[in-house]
């Protein structure tokens, strides 16, 4: 029998509905599923719905990739996207949409152990399907496999102070793949201790590429690291009034910078700096593309966003979506970069909050007496609206909230909290 529609036909229709309904119709019949599958593995649909459909500081944090900024279709930029295969793209917004589940799903709480030996868990880190614990000791952990029998392997030597923070891959693991040609020796790995930063290129590997000193900080959220477009590499970070600036793993600069006194928090997206001082004040600095040749703070452009109430422990910065976490235990939002909303979270609590974890569109909030809330924020009118009652509310027997880490394991959300209780970590899943 002839259809009344050749494939050709019903591929021009398809491509205009939205991916929810997309996947609706390949259910319908084998005929729209076969193709629906051809369209799906020969054009780059999925890369379009997840411009489309998710804001762009989302994408850009979930992939990592700089193109997404510039990525208008018929651009150089969506061009050499579209090279990634099309399940990259297909996985990326199921990783999007899975995360509602924390809106509606029951959840499911797991441990991981340790030897207490270790002291507690200081840092956190998800890197893909990799997850990173830094502790007391120095020590720094990769867990696989944390479902069920878990294994876990020490990454490289330690140092005997605590480690302050863990950053997994700061050059952005796909683009940098993709740029040399699908190299799989790419990640990079940056352990942060107090007066050290160690940097392993592969993060894979046994051995620590790099060690620079750096002046002594009590503050883990002071560091941040970074990597301008078109640079290979370029991690900053501030001690004293400084920037510490290392190019080519070989090269490490200090660069005076008065304005940045008194920082206490600082957090890198998209080509800025936004950084938190003890006086309160959130300050950018733009224009970052020129950092290997950057000799003084003159050259760097400053300006102020706004003053919150009390001292600045923790600022998360995504495009121009801000996030951050004050001593008076407020936390406020901005999504423009201009204007800050104060989101009342100790009236609300009626405890202090300890510390707070945004990936893509999840937040979670630890607060003292072991309570920790996530919130599923699609949006920027969920982000500047937060409705703190409306919220998944998990309970650990505990004291303390160190730090929470936020990942996927490639079908589910993941939260890794880690207490004050030594040799556990707590790994929440919906």
């Amino acid at each position: 029998m002839t259809h009344p529609f050749p494939n050709e036909v019903l591929e021009k229709l398809f491509v205009y509905m939205n991916a929810e309904n997309l996947m609706r119709a390949k259910k319908v019949c084998n005929r729209w599923n076969g193709v629906i599958q051809t369209l799906e593995q020969k054009g780059s649909v999925w890369l379009d719905f997840c411009i489309q459909e998710i804001p762009v500081y989302i994408l850009f944090d979930i992939t990592k990739l700089n193109e997404l900024l510039y990525a208008k279709k018929g651009s150089i930029f969506y061009h050499l996207l579209s090279k990634l295969s099309w399940v990259f793209w297909k996985e990326i917004f199921k990783e999007y949409t899975r995360t509602g589940r924390i809106a509606r799903d029951l959840h499911a709480i797991t441990t991981i152990t340790y030897n207490s030996d270790c002291g507690q868990v200081t840092a956190l880190a998800f890197n893909d399907l990799l997850f990173y614990s830094g502790f007391e000791n120095g020590d720094v952990y990769l867990w696989k496999n944390i479902d069920g029998c878990q294994s876990r392997a020490r990454v490289g030597g330690s140092v005997p102070c605590p480690v302050q923070a863990i950053y997994c891959n700061p050059e952005g693991t796909t683009t940098t793949k993709l740029q040399k040609g699908g190299s799989n020796n790419t990640e990079s790995l940056l352990i942060v201790y107090k007066d050290l930063i160690r940097l392993q290129k592969d993060s894979k590997g046994d051995k620590w590429k790099l060690d620079i000193r750096r002046k002594p900080c009590e503050n883990s959220h002071e560091f941040c690291p970074i990597c301008p477009p078109g640079q290979t590499a370029a991690f900053e970070w501030y001690s004293g009034n400084q920037f510490h600036i290392v190019t080519n793993e070989k090269e490490t600069r200090h660069v005076n910078s008065n304005p940045m006194e008194h920082l206490t928090a600082c957090s890198h997206s998209c080509g800025m700096i936004v950084f938190g001082r003890s006086t309160g004040e959130i300050m950018v600095c733009e224009e970052l593309d020129s950092l290997e040749t950057l000799s003084d703070a003159t050259d760097m452009k400053f300006k102020l966003l706004g003053r919150l109430g009390s001292s600045v422990r923790q600022v998360i910065c995504k495009g121009k979506h801000i996030v951050c976490l004050t001593d008076d235990s407020n936390i406020y939002v901005s999504v423009n970069m201009s204007t800050f909303h104060k989101i009342a979270t100790h009236d609300n609590f009626c405890c202090h909050v300890e510390c707070i974890a945004w990936h893509g569109s999840v937040l979670a909030i630890g607060t003292k007496y072991g309570f920790v809330y996530v919130y599923h924020i699609p949006r920027e009118a969920h982000l500047q609206n937060i409705d703190l009652k409306d919220c998944t509310t998990i309970q650990l027997n505990c004291e303390h909230v160190n730090n929470i880490a936020i990942g996927d394991d490639g079908s589910r959300v993941v939260v890794a909290v880690a207490t004050d209780l030594l040799g556990v970590i707590h790994i929440i899943r919906w």
